[in-house]
């Protein structure tokens, strides 16, 4: 770049008039996630890959450089004998992660993807969230998406077996790079197939976490890899719980001292912009100036504003703030209230949860049963069923806790 520090150039082939619009998904989603946490987007443009074939361009993404990714530091480190990462620098890295993955499901963003090749490691040692080429978009955050994208090793039960899925999938991934960096090895790493993976993932014990780390630590990972969606820990459980919630102040510490440090810096040069430890965020390039009294200069989606700066801050802070749990009785309510927008009537919600309540599984595999479970989801309610599934069950297991254990009836007294 202008100030000679080293760029990443990524190449999306073939983009033509039939995967133009996928090719552009990229540049659109980076270019709107800022944050310290995922890679910086700095710069996009179209080139031409055959000058003899007007069609054959290639979509180029400008990105901040960073040293490595996380795959090629384990097998650094396993290969050189060094051991396995200390229990702070893990919780370090796992802090920031869980802080990239919130600032995308807050926005309802799924990376679906999540794999220690596009997890990149800053000059810094810091990780970046990056490569959002299969990102997805929920109209709302109580939806699921259906297609089946991203790495097999890394997919989570739910997308496997065909279902939809939702910001979940996302904690499942977490928890297989979550893994690797506890055990410098990925955790299927003896499959070597695709039906392999997916009897591992399906039908292996639980899944338990490597040696040498806390009980605590240990407990995260284990929770992340649980099969069901809803017993996975989300990020802002994780980022205010006694696990991270320290490693998550000191980080946001840090930060605020580099802020400050370059706004002092910034008025001592006459600047009006700066550059981030993080190398993540940076309004230094020719032109590129954030206002240190504003917000970004959309013309440079490498910049920020201190306004921006100060609005993360604040979104840390509350997931820093323990929040009281929801009434059981009262989450019902809200999963219902979803299920009635997916479903059109309160009376066809009522008729699925009555189903699954009186649906006896099959005695067969668990993936036969899965598929005839969503075949009669179809034929009762349609495609509208089929989306819905995860949320009739979380309706379900939120009535069973609401419901009170029925009081044993007292014991009579013996006649003498």
């Amino acid at each position: 770049d202008p100030q000679g520090r080293e760029c990443v150039l990524k190449q999306l082939p073939w983009v033509g008039d039939n995967n133009q619009e996928k090719a552009m998904q990229e540049v659109r989603v980076l270019s709107s996630l800022r944050h310290p946490c995922i890679v910086p987007y700095l710069d996009s443009f179209l080139a031409r890959s055959m000058p003899s074939i007007p069609t054959e361009d290639v979509l180029c993404l400008v990105m901040n450089r960073c040293e490595h990714d996380l795959r090629e530091e384990c097998l650094r480190r396993k290969g050189e004998g060094i051991g396995s990462f200390s229990e702070a620098q893990v919780l370090r890295w796992l802090t920031q992660l869980c802080w990239g993955l919130q600032h995308l499901h807050a926005r309802r963003f799924l990376h679906r993807d999540l794999k220690p090749q596009n997890v990149l490691i800053t000059r810094a040692g810091r990780v970046l969230l990056a490569d959002f080429g299969v990102v997805g978009y929920l109209e709302h955050t109580s939806d699921f998406k259906n297609s089946i994208v991203g790495t097999p090793s890394f997919m989570s039960p739910e997308m496997l077996l065909g279902r939809p899925y939702g910001c979940k999938t996302d904690q499942w991934a977490l928890g297989c790079v979550l893994f690797e960096i506890m055990e410098l090895a990925p955790p299927f790493i003896g499959c070597e197939s695709y039906a392999a993976i997916v009897t591992a993932v399906l039908h292996s014990e639980k899944m338990r976490a490597p040696s040498g780390y806390s009980e605590e630590l240990s407990a995260a990972v284990e929770g992340l890899l649980e099969r069901k969606p809803e017993d996975r820990p989300s990020n802002a459980e994780l980022l205010g719980g006694p696990l991270l919630s320290k490693s998550f102040h000191t980080l946001l510490q840090s930060l605020g001292d580099e802020i400050r440090e370059a706004a002092s810096s910034a008025v001592e040069n006459d600047a009006n912009s700066y550059a981030s430890d993080f190398e993540s965020y940076s309004g230094s390039e020719a032109g590129s100036h954030g206002d240190p009294a504003g917000g970004t200069n959309p013309a440079q989606p490498g910049s920020v504003g201190f306004d921006e700066w100060r609005h993360f801050f604040a979104e840390a802070e509350t997931l820093l703030k323990p929040a009281a749990p929801l009434d059981p009785i009262e989450e019902v309510q809200k999963v219902r209230a979803c299920l009635c927008t997916n479903l059109g009537t309160s009376a066809q919600v009522d008729q699925a949860l009555d189903f699954l309540r009186d649906r006896k599984p099959l005695a067969e595999s668990g993936e036969a049963d899965e598929i005839v479970l969503q075949i009669e989801i179809m034929d009762l309610l349609g495609d509208d069923g089929l989306h819905a599934l995860p949320l009739l069950e979380r309706c379900l297991s939120l009535e069973q806790r609401a419901t009170p254990a029925p009081t044993p009836a007292p014991a009579e007294e013996a006649v003498a």
